[in-house]
């Protein structure tokens, strides 16, 4: 069982701001279940109005929601297009990216989008990049070695439930504040 962000919110790990490509709603019944505010961006206007608000719970839908299927990415026109039109959504990743840890979980770092700030961010900060890890539940030497060329520490874990006292104790600080970037909650 994969945590929830709740979980991790509660543990003082000061999940304010979560990114994520996946568009159901697992993050947000989540929050309603334990009857948190969230504020959900989904598209360009949604997350410019957001801004203004500064919400203390933001989660930044980069591949839209399917409450309204316009906004969901799958196509590779809608990759191409979504670069563009939600371009301060993924300006404000970019921008965490530079100065925060991030922590993906269940993200298989392939999206395409995802990787040219990736990218972007590797090539204006070299070796001085903000450290990354992702948590994987099953040890895969290929995956690992994949994500290890994106310059991200893969942590292995037998469990989900580790994973709330793994991430307050046992990662260590960086001097960039912490950013958590979660992907997956079921």
């Amino acid at each position: 069982m994969c945590p929830d962000a709740v979980a991790l919110r509660g543990r003082g790990l000061g999940l304010t701001r979560l990114f994520t490509t996946n568009y159901d709603r697992l993050i947000e019944r989540t929050y309603t279940e334990k009857s948190l505010d969230l504020t959900v961006s989904a598209t360009e206007d949604d997350f410019r109005q957001s801004l203004a608000a500064n919400p203390s719970n933001h989660l930044v839908k980069l591949h839209g929601t399917i409450e309204r299927p316009t906004t969901v990415v799958l196509t590779r026109t809608d990759y191409s297009r979504a670069r563009t039109e939600r371009r301060v959504m993924f300006d404000m990743l970019r921008t965490q990216m530079l100065s925060s840890t991030f922590l993906f979980l269940g993200f298989s770092l392939t999206d395409p989008n995802f990787n040219l700030l990736l990218d972007d961010v590797r090539d204006t900060l070299g070796m001085n990049a903000p450290v990354s890890y992702t948590v994987q539940s099953q040890r895969d030497p290929v995956k690992m070695r994949y994500l290890e060329s994106l310059g991200t520490n893969t942590i292995s874990i037998d469990g989900w439930n580790v994973l709330p006292d793994l991430v307050r104790e046992d990662i260590p600080r960086s001097r960039y504040r912490r950013r958590w970037c979660l992907n997956a909650v079921l």
